[in-house]
């Protein structure tokens, strides 16, 4: 019975972790610093000096520029509204484990959400 128990617990362990998708406000105020504010809080994607989470670089660069962006400066920081799949920590740990996924959503979407904090959706520099 011990046996049993024990393959039991190791093949639990060794599957993958379930990936969650969170969708929300994708905010990339400065170099290299970027963010995820869903309904539960924010995620860190991204920090100067540390890096992105592993996986992220690779998932954003596939996705491209997004199309709906509030640009915040000329060098085109601002943000947007985007979803992320992937393994994340507990809620109120920014903690972002691995990224599998991310895709831009039109700005409406984070917009009209009830559970996501209001943003001013006019940028700050309109530029020349």
């Amino acid at each position: 019975m011990k046996q049993y128990a024990l393959a039991v617990t190791l093949a639990l362990i060794a599957l993958p972790a379930a990936a969650e998708t969170r969708c929300g406000w994708f905010t990339n105020p400065t170099p290299a610093n970027v963010f995820l504010d869903d309904a539960h809080g924010g995620w860190t994607l991204s920090a100067q000096g540390r890096g992105g989470v592993p996986g992220f670089d690779d998932a954003w660069a596939a996705e491209g520029s997004p199309v709906d962006w509030v640009q915040m400066s000329p060098a085109g920081y601002g943000y947007g509204c985007a979803c992320v799949e992937g393994d994340f920590g507990p809620v109120g740990s920014q903690e972002v484990l691995e990224v599998r996924r991310y895709w831009h959503r039109p700005l409406a979407a984070c917009a009209e959400d009830p559970a996501l904090e209001e943003r001013d959706l006019v940028p700050m520099w309109q530029g020349e």
